[in-house]
């Protein structure tokens, strides 16, 4: 895939921290242009400064995806500099844990709103841009939470959001084929990203894990930038609608 990415247009949302910035890291590096976007522009600054030496510009952008107009926003200004759109990778979402009992009325909707409300305008608002294009990759990042419960794991509106996800991939993926539209999601198992550092503190987190993890070890960047090029790629073109779990074989169990 050297030449794969060459003058391709790739919008990364959530992409200031954690697998959405490995995952806009991957595509820049490929040579893609891509537009990193996100809550905090701050964040997609620091991601953006840190890849000017790639061959493709690397543009950083503030978009809150429980923000319709901001999404609208970042699709003309990508229309405007670019003229077209060729990947999205659906990545912004909220991790918070909390048991049901425990769930308020507040958390549930902002969890909703993110990683459900937000995650299908994102889709719908690139989408319709694909759609008029007949072409384009959309990602969805959904989980293996979606899929499998653990026991004493469970975080049962995250569990419910993902399994939305993943049934919305599907959704699409059938109402765009038409169009020659791929939709596909990944679901990662555990990556060495910040929060989930923060959890393996406590050595009894790490060994459950481990001990629940086929391969025995925690994902890294390039795990899942290679899924995600893949998917974002021409060897990906016969694939749509599925789900592909990158957890170390945490979902065969």
């Amino acid at each position: 895939m050297n030449d794969e990415f060459e003058g391709k247009v790739v919008v990364v949302t959530g992409a200031g921290t954690g697998l959405g910035r490995w995952i806009a890291e991957g595509f820049a590096k490929a040579g893609a242009h891509t537009v990193i976007t996100g809550i905090n522009l701050d964040e997609c600054m620091d991601v953006a400064d840190g890849l000017q030496e790639c061959r493709g510009k690397v543009i950083a952008r503030q978009m809150d995806v429980t923000n319709l107009s901001e999404i609208k926003d970042t699709l003309q200004f990508v229309i405007d500099e670019f003229s077209r759109v060729d990947v999205l990778v659906n990545n912004a979402g909220l991790v918070w844990k909390r048991k049901a009992l425990e769930v308020d009325e507040s958390f549930f909707d902002q969890m909703n709103a993110v990683n459900v409300k937000g995650a299908f305008f994102v889709a719908q608002t690139f989408g319709a841009q694909m759609v008029q294009q007949q072409s384009g990759k959309i990602i969805n990042i959904t989980s293996a939470a979606g899929k499998l419960i653990r026991k004493g794991l469970a975080n049962p509106i995250y569990n419910m959001n993902k399994g939305a996800i993943n049934m919305m991939t599907k959704a699409l993926a059938e109402e765009f084929s038409q169009y020659n539209v791929n939709v596909n999601a990944i679901g990662p198992g555990y990556f060495e990203t910040g929060p989930v550092k923060e959890r393996f503190v406590n050595p009894a987190v790490y060994e459950t894990v481990i001990e629940s993890t086929p391969l025995g070890k925690i994902g890294q960047a390039n795990d899942i930038q290679g899924t995600a090029l893949f998917l974002g790629s021409k060897l990906s073109d016969f694939i749509t609608g599925q789900i592909i779990y990158v957890d170390g074989g945490r979902t065969i169990l």
